[in-house]
């Protein structure tokens, strides 16, 4: 079996993530985040008494970037650890 390149799986998991909380955030412009929350926990027999604060640009970024940071170290560990059994 082949290796994995650890920079390409980490970047094509951070992309993932990202695109995932972009979606979210469009969720939350949007103004359906809340529906969709408790659609969730419903589908996953929980209730909670959740509620979607206001929208700044600031943290929509600052989500963004965590997300693509933590994708990337997550995809990094996954495939370094891969590589170690092939």
């Amino acid at each position: 079996m082949e290796k994995l390149n650890k920079n390409a799986v980490g970047l094509s998991l951070g992309i993932i993530f990202l695109i995932v909380h972009l979606l979210w955030i469009i969720a939350v412009v949007g103004g359906f985040a809340e529906t969709l929350i408790v659609w969730w926990n419903n589908s996953h027999f929980i209730h909670t008494n959740m509620t979607v604060t206001n929208f700044y640009i600031g943290t929509a970024l600052l989500t963004l970037i965590r997300a693509f940071i933590g994708g990337y170290i997550i995809g990094w560990i996954f495939a370094f650890i891969y590589n170690k059994f092939v």
